[in-house]
């Protein structure tokens, strides 16, 4: 007979040290794929400003702002236009 933990304070009605129970499964999450690998820095820039005025109704209050997120986006054209010359 297995063992039964009377300590817990639920009870799924699953005995985990008898194998003919049938075992919780897991399922994998999705994951979100940019393909970020694939773009040029330019390209990527261009993104992070249609992220940006695309918004999102569903998180009114970014964090960071919209406003703090334009500048690092300025920021790093600026980067880029002084690593490898304007665009």
């Amino acid at each position: 007979m297995p063992f039964y933990d009377s300590i817990a304070s639920y009870d799924s009605g699953l005995m985990y040290d008898d194998p003919s129970s049938p075992q919780p499964t897991r399922k994998k999450m999705a994951k979100v794929k940019l393909g970020l690998k694939e773009l040029s820095p330019d390209q990527k820039v261009d993104l992070a400003n249609t992220i940006k005025t695309a918004g999102n109704a569903n998180f009114p209050t970014p964090n960071p702002t919209l406003a703090a997120y334009g500048t690092l986006i300025t920021t790093a054209q600026d980067l880029l236009a002084v690593a490898f010359g304007p665009s």
